[in-house]
Formats: structure tokens, C-alpha cells, sequence
């Protein structure tokens, strides 16, 4: 089969001739596993075992997770990688914002003081972003941002906000959500609390923005009954709306280039990607014996496009870290078109009449 490029090298991926292949991650002999990013080949996430949870690196190639939980903790988890650097919680005390790079005794605390709880769920380069909570009558949650230490720690909640969250930052914009009167709205930050913008577009209901990724912002928007994968250029009247005909609840939860990921279902959920348009929907295969699955993230070494997520096996009745690998296709260039197009004519053969 050819594959159709444009140019510019753009191309179709529900024109690739090679099929997707979903491997499980899931450490022998462990009850739960999932992943919730990737960067090239280095994917992160949890394992739990025997009423533990575990900071978990996979690496391609390697026949274990790595294990980052520090010493004495029972309860951690990873949320986001780039480069060499992840981010998550360990649970001690209240959860505690963590920074690590790639071993245990790396962890760095963000956890700033006066909290009472802290999430770390995204990071670029030197810059993590995520929440932290402040505890009066009721707990309160404040978009946070740190540069690699808990006194770096700085507030995005803005003003007028019940709540606030961030959830990714790719470059110097940071996505997340805000909570008013019990309503929730997608966010954009450029640095600072004073940079919000309100991503939910009109006529929804609630709304929350996870990812983004060169200028593109991805996520969920409310519409009636309806959670709608949702995307975003950085205004409300930007949104596009993904989700398929007739379905109930999508929801894009990672982006890498034009490809966007997530999962799609009215019930049993399915892991899937599109590439900017409802109709692009592509259903990611599930391993024999899986009901549901998930998509977090999508990344590639430049060899290969990689997925992760998660997904419910049931027959061993746990869930199972998701590995999704598909070739990145060579785009065609006008040369190779024309030549393409030159040896399909001569296998063309006239009607007999």
C-alpha cells in the first residue's frame, strides 16, 4: 500500500498500512498498573503491589519498571516526564508535590510551607506545574507552578476563582481548570496568575483543559449531557469540538504534533486519536481479554509514534499499564509521489469490452 503525504509530510494515520500493536506494561505479579505520560522512550506511571503504591519508569527494552518510591514510603506516583525529569506525589503526611531525576535518591520536595497538600502533574524543562492545597473550614486548591523547589513555589489561582488546578505546561503555557459556584472552566496561564484566560466555550456547562502541546491546547467541554473531546488555540472561540456523532463522553488527554489521544465511549471506553476533526477518529486496539481502555499521552523518537494509558483486563480482573507502537510513516516528497503515481498507471490494465 502507498502512503499518501502531503509535501509538507503531513499524513493520514488512518492511511498508515501498518496496524497499531498494544502491548501491556504490567509487572508480574502486581494487582494495578498504569502509565500517565511518555517522553520518547521513557514512559511513567504506578505499579501497586501488596497495599502500595509505586513510583514506576518504564524504559524501552527493559523487563521491570524502575522503582523511584523513596525509602519508607508506601504510597507514590508519577504523573509527567520530559527529558530525564519526572513529577508526581509521594503520600506521607498529606500528599507532597515531587520532583525526581530518574533514581530514588534524586527525589526533590516542592511541597511549599503552610500547605496542606500538594500534586505535582506536569513539567518542561526547568518549570513543574500542578496544585497545592491550603486547609481553613474547607480545603482550597491553588494552580501552582514551581522552577525545581518547594520555595520556588508560585500561585496561578486567579482571582475571583473558587478553586484552580493545573494540569501541563508545554513551552510557557500552562493549562489546567478553574471552579466556580460549583462549575468547572478550562484555563490558560502564560506564567502568572494575572496571564488566565477562560478557555470554556459558550453553551457549556463545564469544561477543563489537560494538555498542550505546541499552541494547541486539549481536553473536555460539557455541552448539554454531552462531555465533548475538545481542543483549543488559546481563546474560548477557538474551541473545536471532537467528539463523534451519537457518544456520550470523549475526552483528549494528550497531544503530540497533530496527533491528539484520549479515549471515546457511551459505555465500555475505548482508547482512540484523532487529528484535529471529529470525523479524524481512530479506535485504538485493545489486547484479547480487555474491556476498557484509555489513552494519556503519545509521544515518538522520531522512529516510532508511542501511546500510553491504561486498560481493564477481565480476565486477570486488574488494570494493565497500555502500550500503543506504530512506525512514524515516511512522508512522501513530489518526486516520490510522482513516481508512485507513474507505477500505479502501469499497473492499471484497460476494460475488455
Amino acid at each position: 500500500m502507498i502512503k499518501l503525504c502531503s509535501v509538507s509530510g503531513a499524513c493520514s494515520l488512518a492511511s498508515w498500512a501498518a496496524a497499531w500493536t498494544v502491548t501491556s506494561l504490567h509487572p508480574p505479579g502486581q494487582r494495578h498498573s498504569e502509565c500517565n505520560s511518555a517522553f520518547g522512550l521513557t514512559r511513567v506511571g504506578i505499579f501497586q503491589g501488596d497495599g502500595s503504591a509505586r513510583a514506576s519508569v518504564w524504559t524501552a527494552g527493559s523487563s521491570a519498571p524502575v522503582d523511584l518510591t523513596p525509602p519508607g514510603i508506601s504510597v507514590a506516583a508519577l504523573y509527567d516526564v520530559w527529558d530525564n525529569v519526572q513529577v508526581g506525589v509521594v503520600g506521607f503526611n498529606g500528599t507532597r508535590a515531587t520532583l525526581w531525576n530518574g533514581t530514588p535518591g534524586s527525589r526533590v520536595d516542592l511541597h511549599p510551607a503552610g500547605a496542606s497538600g500538594s500534586h505535582a502533574l506536569g513539567v518542561y524543562g526547568s518549570t513543574q506545574v500542578g496544585y497545592v492545597t491550603f486547609s481553613g473550614g474547607a480545603a482550597v486548591y491553588r494552580a501552582s507552578r514551581w522552577s525545581g523547589s518547594a520555595q520556588s513555589w508560585v500561585s496561578l489561582h486567579p482571582q475571583g476563582a473558587d478553586d484552580s488546578f493545573a494540569y501541563d505546561i508545554f513551552g510557557g503555557t500552562i493549562v489546567g481548570a478553574t471552579r466556580s459556584n460549583d462549575r468547572e472552566y478550562a484555563a490558560i496561564w502564560n506564567g502568572a496568575a494575572s496571564s488566565h484566560i477562560n478557555l470554556n466555550p459558550a453553551g457549556s456547562q463545564n469544561s477543563a483543559a489537560f494538555t498542550t502541546y505546541g499552541g494547541v491546547q486539549g481536553g473536555y467541554a460539557q455541552v448539554g449531557t454531552s462531555f465533548c473531546a475538545s481542543l483549543w488555540s488559546g481563546s474560548a472561540s477557538s474551541w473545536v469540538n471532537l467528539a463523534p456523532e451519537g457518544v456520550a463522553w470523549s475526552e483528549v488527554r494528550g497531544i503530540y504534533g497533530d496527533i491528539q489521544v484520549g479515549s471515546f465511549g457511551n459505555g465500555p471506553f475505548t482508547a482512540c486519536l484523532w487529528q484535529g476533526s471529529s470525523s479524524s477518529l481512530q479506535p485504538l486496539p485493545k489486547p484479547a481479554g480487555f474491556s476498557i481502555a484509555q489513552a494519556n499521552s503519545v509521544t515518538s523518537d522520531g522512529i516510532n509514534y508511542y501511546i500510553v494509558g491504561k486498560g481493564y483486563n477481565q480476565v486477570a480482573l486488574r488494570t494493565e499499564a497500555l502500550l500503543w507502537t506504530q512506525p512514524v510513516p515516511e512522508p512522501l516528497t513530489v518526486s516520490g509521489f510522482i513516481a508512485a503515481f507513474l507505477v500505479s498507471m502501469t499497473r492499471r490494465r484497460p476494460k475488455v469490452a
